[in-house]
């Protein structure tokens, strides 16, 4: 009778307190979860929050007088960035790492003295393009014919090649100009991360209550199995989704479809919460090896 007149309510409720007042004296997963939360916030506002599209190049050049600046227009409006040099050993000191710029130089373009002279001659002349690790291959094609084609305009021949007329579609979101920083990413794997430690911090209570034989004394009372089950539930459940929202709150991330977003959290609370329990619950008491 006693058991029957019990509601399920009240002693799944009593359970979520009776853990929640053993998680308060658990300092370690408190601390954890408390410095990870910090940490993870710190992590995100200082990484970059603006993508760089554009790449500098560093040219040397003698003589050219104004034919060159039409060029660098041209670059520029691309994306590319001109920082002019007073000689090829700075040059090529910026583009190996070797001297401190103001911005990192991936391409260096080194004009002989002779450059304008020997093309006006139509004699052939060499033009150095240095080059860092890492440079995409049509990039450094792209610096090439830009030196070809200055070199043609200079001496007056029209290009060997007739340019055939060209539309470019854009296939899906057009994000040049538009990137998404490297911080935004990071936005899921830090929320990973956070409801990781409330994995273990479950995980790591049952498993003290299963040494402590605690859930073989609560099983005693009115309380069924699946009034533990229930209580476990919910309880990862609430802690992983409070720090998750919080996280997220913290890191400007609900702004857009937050309804979604929520669903998407209480879903992955709810996932961790069952890995914690199936987790703890895998330990064995020492005392029923024993036969004790």
């Amino acid at each position: 009778m006693m058991k029957a007149s019990v509601s399920r309510t009240v002693i799944v409720w009593s359970i979520i307190k009776k853990d929640l007042k053993e998680f308060s004296k658990d300092r370690l997963w408190i601390s954890l979860s408390v410095i990870g939360l910090i940490f993870y916030v710190g992590i995100f506002w200082l990484l970059p929050g603006t993508v760089d599209e554009s790449i500098t190049v560093g040219i040397y050049q003698s003589g050219l007088g104004r034919l060159l600046p039409k060029q660098l227009l041209e670059a520029e409006e691309e994306g590319i960035q001109i920082v002019l040099f007073e000689s090829s050993e700075r040059l090529r000191a910026a583009v190996a790492g070797e001297i401190k710029t103001e911005k990192e130089i991936r391409i260096g373009i080194d004009f002989p003295d002779d450059f304008l002279f020997k093309t006006l001659l139509r004699q052939k002349t060499r033009v150095r393009v240095y080059v860092t690790a890492g440079i995409p291959e049509e990039i450094m094609r792209a610096m090439s014919s830009m030196v070809r084609e200055l070199a043609y305009m200079i001496s007056g021949d029209a290009l060997p090649v007739t340019e055939p007329d060209e539309q470019t579609v854009v296939l899906g979101e057009d994000r040049i100009g538009n990137q998404i920083p490297f911080r935004d990413k990071m936005r899921p794997m830090l929320v990973f991360f956070i409801l990781m430690v409330e994995t273990f911090a479950l995980a790591s209570l049952i498993a003290g209550e299963v040494q402590a034989k605690t859930v073989t004394a609560v099983l005693v009372t009115p309380a069924r199995f699946g009034d533990v089950l229930a209580a476990k539930t919910i309880l990862g459940t609430v802690l992983a989704f409070v720090q998750a929202v919080i996280l997220l709150l913290a890191l400007n991330a609900l702004v857009n479809n937050v309804l979604l977003l929520l669903c998407i959290v209480l879903l992955a609370s709810m996932m961790v919460a069952g890995i914690g329990m199936i987790t703890g619950s895998a330990g064995k008491d020492d005392s029923l090896a024993r036969g004790g």
